[in-house]
């Protein structure tokens, strides 16, 4: 029997009025934290979302706007539960900010749109920061970016996120103090430690011997968020040597590369990498590592052990108010991906009455974890309004060379892009031979959509 959906309270028509930065035929949505101008120009697509700039028209404040539609496709429904997914996740790690992990400024739905607006992250993709540097980073400067990111990743496994495309691309680092921001939480998820999950989702150039698992249909359990870390380890390998560790798009030689690790030492393409790096690396791309490792144990190794941003977000380390809430959300990760979106959205309509969707800095955790006060249905339910937003068909996973091929299946991956510091070239990137080595297969860029690229074999 179809369950009826919650619908947020903070749905709202689109405006028109003059003097508006974006000018007099641009969108104005009303959010739960206030008035936004969206921008008319896209700075990124996929196949279900379009990314757009956007300022609060309040405060100010300048953003970069997701706008989703959740309207299904026959052969796209997950892509309304992946905007969901993201909101949701998105918003519950917003409770208490971690500063290497994008924040969530607001939302809004109009119709069957979801806008969800993040912060403006200056900087570039870690990726194009490696091409700017020759092609691989020195050893002190991937010590600092490793730091930020198991931190990162500590924050979420605590709080019972997986991200599930950690990526060269996924990354935004400012050239200048090397601060790096984890972005694009469109494939993450709640997670139980006991509970299965099934999607085989990501790129498979990055994908752990799990997912690979779950695209043969067989079910896994995070185990300490073992793929997140298995990503994390592949992204080092490219920042050291500047080429992939693994060399196999299909997915049955993948996992026999993968496999040949239980007895065989991990192949490195030069000779002058740092012992500790090394030694980090090879902790985790090895099949022996599952469910013996997390990013709590491999922040102590000596590789990132005592580093600054370490040692000051776990000083500050809190699990979130609402933590409670999602352990207790069998729901939350269901395997019936139904119920699980229903579970979802309620999520977010629980975090915005209890107003703990806005952001805020490190504090004590509140005392109130377990309110999980179901939002009546009729009160919440506003008439939806018609959209003209369409978004590009394109399926793409990255343009990048370490983001590779997805291994979903019909369900495709969704490149958006957080950072405007440095908007994306569009046609005209080229590529050197080493990071034709390291996207691990021979080919042509084409174009995908605006600033959208992925390899295509010839």
């Amino acid at each position: 029997m179809a369950m009826a959906i919650p619908f947020l309270p903070f749905l709202n028509t689109n405006a028109r009025e003059p003097a508006l930065p974006f000018g007099r035929n641009s969108e104005v949505v009303t959010g739960h934290k206030g008035r936004w101008n969206v921008a008319k120009d896209v700075l990124g697509s996929g196949s279900f979302a379009v990314v757009r700039e956007a300022v609060n028209l309040d405060s100010g404040v300048r953003a970069v706007v997701k706008i989703c539609s959740t309207t299904p496709a026959e052969s796209r429904s997950n892509h309304v539960l992946y905007a969901w997914r993201e909101l949701a996740t998105l918003a519950h790690l917003s409770q208490v900010q971690h500063p290497n992990v994008v924040k969530l400024l607001d939302a809004a739905v109009v119709g069957e749109t979801v806008y969800i607006f993040e912060e403006r992250v200056a900087g570039v993709e870690l990726f194009e920061f490696l091409k700017l540097n020759g092609g691989r980073l020195p050893t002190s400067q991937v010590r600092h970016i490793t730091s930020q990111l198991l931190s990162a990743l500590s924050h979420l496994h605590t709080n019972h996120v997986l991200h599930r495309d950690i990526k060269l691309d996924n990354v935004i680092v400012d050239p200048t103090s090397l601060r790096i921001t984890l972005i694009d939480f469109n494939l993450a998820t709640f997670y139980h430690p006991e509970a299965f999950l099934t999607e085989p989702v990501g790129c498979i150039n990055y994908s752990s011997p799990q997912v690979l698992e779950a695209a043969r249909g067989h079910a896994y359990v995070a185990e300490h968020g073992w793929s997140d870390l298995w990503a994390l380890g592949v992204a080092v390998y490219g920042m050291l040597v500047g080429f992939f560790p693994f060399r196999s798009e299909d997915a049955r030689r993948l996992n026999r590369e993968h496999n040949a690790l239980k007895t065989n030492p991990l192949t490195w393409y030069t000779s002058d990498i740092d012992p500790l790096a090394k030694s980090f690396v090879e902790a985790i791309l090895t099949p022996l590592s599952r469910g013996t490792i997390s990013a709590a144990s491999l922040s102590s190794h000596p590789f990132v052990a005592g580093h600054a941003s370490l040692v000051a977000t776990a000083a500050a380390a809190q699990v979130h108010p609402r933590d409670a809430a999602v352990v207790g959300d069998s729901g939350l990760v269901s395997e019936d991906l139904d119920i699980q979106l229903f579970a979802v959205r309620k999520f977010v309509v629980q975090l915005v009455h209890d107003a703990l969707f806005s952001s805020r800095e490190p504090e004590s955790p509140s005392s109130d974890t377990t309110a999980t006060a179901d939002a009546d249905e009729n009160h919440l339910r506003v008439p939806s309004t018609t959209s003209s937003r369409t978004s590009s068909d394109s399926t793409v996973c990255s343009r990048s060379s370490m983001s590779g091929r997805s291994v979903r299946g019909s369900s495709e991956s969704i490149r958006t892009v957080s950072s405007i510091g440095k908007p994306h070239a569009g046609a005209g990137v080229k590529e050197s031979k080493r990071w034709k080595v390291f996207e691990g297969v021979s080919g042509e860029l084409g174009k995908m959509g605006s600033g959208m690229f992925r390899w295509k074999k010839v």
